[in-house]
């Protein structure tokens, strides 16, 4: 109790001295000295007149500045009322139309609105159905993408069996040339000798057949055709009179290999001489 009357003294206290203050700030201001003098002064220790009124409206502004701060933080912490979600439309399960929320039957076949609990349930199937649709989907992507791997290994793989298998003939086949010329039986041979060449002769000719299963075969190349480089190699160029086309194959030095249709060693040819080459071939010789 004397804490609060000590408060109390100090805010009269405060109040008196803004008073004073108001007070002189009025004088100050009056056009003459007379009308000041002629007003009472105030006893020692009262309060100017109209200063209650003053103390009091200052006080009324303080705990409505309070009131409205404690309204605002009262407002702030109260939380916000969510909005109400609006109805939705519904879907009948006898027809598959969708109708207004406020509508109690179809607007198609006239069914009733069904209730609540079944609408959900509807609602739940159409997700799961959706859901369903979407795995299938993907499942279905998946198997096209392994369906165009497997397509595209094999594919892959066959070429490279493919290219191995050509390169190994590639090297094996112009020994065929070797084993033919083999083949050809000497002249005065023994008894002895020809049972022996009999013998191997027939080794000789089971490789032969296995170039049939590979589908290899000796290129056939016509005299007169047009060189091709990716089928012949031109081994000579020959000048020749007549009418003759530069670039035609004049004769077929030795034979290549295809293999399934590909060339496997291409044709050694003797072609026409284009006008000028032969002349600029030997210049070059005579000048190495």
């Amino acid at each position: 109790a004397h804490g609060a009357t000590a408060r109390g003294g100090r805010q009269h206290a405060r109040g008196n001295r803004s008073l004073v203050a108001c007070a002189a700030e009025a004088a100050s201001s009056e056009p003459t000295d007379e009308a000041a003098a002629s007003e009472p002064a105030p006893a020692e220790g009262e309060q100017p007149a109209g200063g209650e009124d003053v103390v009091q409206d200052v006080e009324d502004a303080a705990n409505g500045a309070k009131a409205s701060g404690a309204k605002a933080s009262a407002e702030k912490a109260k939380p916000k009322e969510e909005p109400k979600p609006k109805a939705k439309k519904w879907f009948c399960s006898s027809c598959g139309s969708m109708n207004f929320a406020n509508s109690a039957a179809c607007q198609k076949c006239d069914a009733k609105k069904p209730s609540k609990m079944e609408l959900d349930l509807m609602e739940a199937k159409i997700a799961a159905q959706d859901q369903v649709g979407k795995v299938m989907y993907e499942f279905i992507r998946l198997q096209a993408d392994l369906a165009n791997y497997r397509r595209e290994h094999g594919e892959a793989m066959q070429r490279t069996k493919s290219a191995g298998q050509n390169d190994a003939l590639r090297k094996i086949v112009p020994f065929t040339k070797e084993i033919d010329k083999a083949l050809v039986p000497p002249e005065n041979m023994t008894e002895k000798e020809a049972k022996l060449f009999q013998s191997y002769t027939l080794l000789f000719r089971k490789i032969g057949a296995v170039w049939g299963k590979f589908g290899v075969a000796e290129q056939e190349v016509e005299v007169g055709s047009k060189f091709d480089p990716n089928m012949h190699r031109k081994a000579e160029s020959r000048e020749v009179e007549g009418d003759q086309t530069p670039g035609s194959i004049l004769e077929v030095l030795e034979a290549g290999w295809t293999a399934d249709g590909k060339v496997l060693v291409p044709s050694e040819v003797a072609i026409v001489a284009f006008p000028g080459s032969v002349a600029t071939a030997e210049s070059k010789k005579e000048e190495e």
